[in-house]
């Protein structure tokens, strides 16, 4: 590949993180900030009950993966090669199986609402409300599956700017109208018809801006075509067993839970996750982008390119993955009090023991998206099938057996050996075996990671006793920066990075992080 055109892409790739993380951060800083809120209006009991709630609905995700990822995929591909018509092909097909999706989704939600709530232990008095709020997740949801087809176009065509102003400006309206509907007492009902209008509007938004990236879109989902739905059907297939596993991994314990412990432990699980969960997706928002990239270099058979991407890429998020999970670790006491004003004991419990599994999980992110990209799914989906009867397995034994504490100990051993299980196999085809891996990438920043949290632990027990809300902010901010200040020199004093690293990590990232990635 030319220099320039290596140099062009290098660009894109940057610019496209750089929005994704941005888009993430704003949309994690905006939830976060209405979830206490949300608790103190409508309770821990309600608040429980909509977390489970929009668990179940989440499940048909495993069905909608395979249009949001495969169409991304092809239109990608399709673009790169100038095949105008087999992307055409591709978004009419898309749209075709997502009529069918949303249909299914609507009949068997429906049908379902009634043994459903019964099996989660739902209170009586409070069911008839579930059952309306249900079927209208079950609506925002299939709006939201229907504007896919759109963003895949925007995704496919790296425009990860105009897809990050969607989500934040759906993220803005979001905030307000949630505050607007509890304010006025329209409780859970409210808060589905906010979730209704953020899908509704977020569809017409992303058609409008997909048909401006790319004036030639049309979408005419009568135009079946039998050998491109099979291609996309095939390969999304593929990919849902990865998503069932993560599905399970982020939902799972929510619906066990409230069977066999009740709503109100829901909402303690979830507090002590939906830290974890946003500081995935951040993390994983910045390598996001590599998909389309992956691509693109795969229809131009750029292999050595995508190798020295999967060498750098995954180095880099082990040194991000263990860093960030190792500091929330350290700090999850503090987070958690002075984020929803009380540090649940079980929430802070929940939260420490998921820190191990969710760090194992984000360093599969670099490869996840690279194989996708590459189309080959097929490593993820190796090691799904097994996870998934593993989480299963262990969360139900673990819950009945130790109560609580047993749905995030199942969880987080279950991702671990996910994570290590795809590693190895995606590490064998791009020269990058799991031994080499942990001992270069992983071994440094754990070991660090785990003498920091010593000695701060043992500093702050001294001398980090906050005794306001006030004082609580000021110590938790010291803590955060004393181990990213520890982290990251001891890191350096080790040369945990190479100087070609350095090069590659410049090259890649915009233009003040890749200065300071070549100071590490």
């Amino acid at each position: 590949m030319p220099p320039n055109a290596a140099s062009a892409d290098g660009r894109i790739l940057a610019r496209n993180t750089l929005w994704n993380a941005a888009a993430t951060v704003w949309q994690g800083l905006a939830l976060l900030a209405l979830v206490p809120y949300i608790v103190h209006r409508v309770g821990l009991e309600q608040y429980g009950i909509w977390v489970v709630l929009t668990a179940v609905v989440s499940y048909f995700d495993l069905a909608d993966v395979t249009g949001k990822i495969a169409l991304g995929k092809f239109v990608a591909q399709y673009h790169a090669v100038g095949d105008r018509d087999s992307l055409a092909s591709a978004l009419d097909n898309g749209a075709l199986f997502y009529a069918l999706l949303i249909a299914a989704i609507l009949a068997i939600g429906l049908a379902a609402r009634a043994p459903l709530f019964a099996s989660l232990q739902i209170p009586l008095a409070r069911q008839n409300e579930a059952a309306l709020v249900f079927g209208l997740a079950l609506v925002a949801f299939c709006l939201s599956a229907l504007g896919n087809i759109w963003s895949s176009v925007l995704a496919g065509l790296q425009r990860a700017d105009v897809l990050a102003g969607v989500v934040s400006a759906a993220t803005a309206l979001r905030l307000g109208a949630t505050i607007w509907v509890l304010e006025s007492g329209w409780g859970l009902r409210g808060l589905a018809l906010v979730e209704i209008v953020i899908a509704f509007a977020s569809l017409l938004a992303l058609m409008v801006c997909a048909r401006k990236v790319y004036p030639l879109l049309r979408v005419r989902p009568w135009r079946f075509e039998r050998a491109m739905m099979k291609r996309i059907a095939g390969f999304g297939a593929q990919l849902n067993m990865s998503s069932a596993a993560e599905i399970i991994q982020m939902q799972l314990d929510k619906v066990l839970l409230s069977r066999y412990m009740g709503v109100q432990f829901v909402a303690f699980y979830d507090l002590g996750t939906r830290l974890l969960r946003y500081a995935r997706g951040f993390l994983l928002s910045m390598v996001a982008p590599l998909a389309p990239v992956a691509a693109h270099l795969t229809a131009q058979n750029q292999r050595a390119r995508l190798a020295s991407l999967a060498r750098t890429g995954g180095k880099a998020m082990a040194f991000m993955a263990i860093g960030v999970f190792g500091a929330l670790f350290l700090t999850a006491p503090k987070l958690l009090a002075l984020w929803v004003g009380h540090d649940y004991p079980l929430a802070v419990a929940t939260m420490r023991i998921l820190c191990f599994g969710f760090a194992f999980n984000v360093l599969t992110g670099v490869g996840f998206f690279l194989a996708n990209g590459a189309g080959r799914p097929e490593f993820q989906a190796r090691t799904s099938g097994w996870q998934t009867v593993l989480n299963l397995v262990l969360s139900v034994i673990l819950i009945r057996s130790l109560g609580f504490l047993g749905a995030p100990l199942a969880t987080s051993l279950a991702m671990s050996a996910g994570a290590l299980g795809f590693l190895a196999s995606w590490g064998k085809s791009s020269d990058l075996p799991l031994g080499f891996f942990l001992r270069h990438a992983v071994a440094q920043p754990f070991c660090i990671a785990v003498i920091a949290n010593c000695a701060l632990w043992i500093a702050g027990e001294k001398w980090l006793v906050p005794t306001s809300r006030a004082m609580l902010g000021v110590c938790l901010l010291i803590e955060i920066v004393a181990f990213v200040a520890l982290y990251v020199g001891l890191l350096k004093a080790v040369r945990f990075w190479t100087d070609e690293e350095k090069s590659a990590l410049r090259r890649h990232l915009p233009a003040r992080l890749g200065r300071w990635a070549g100071q590490l």
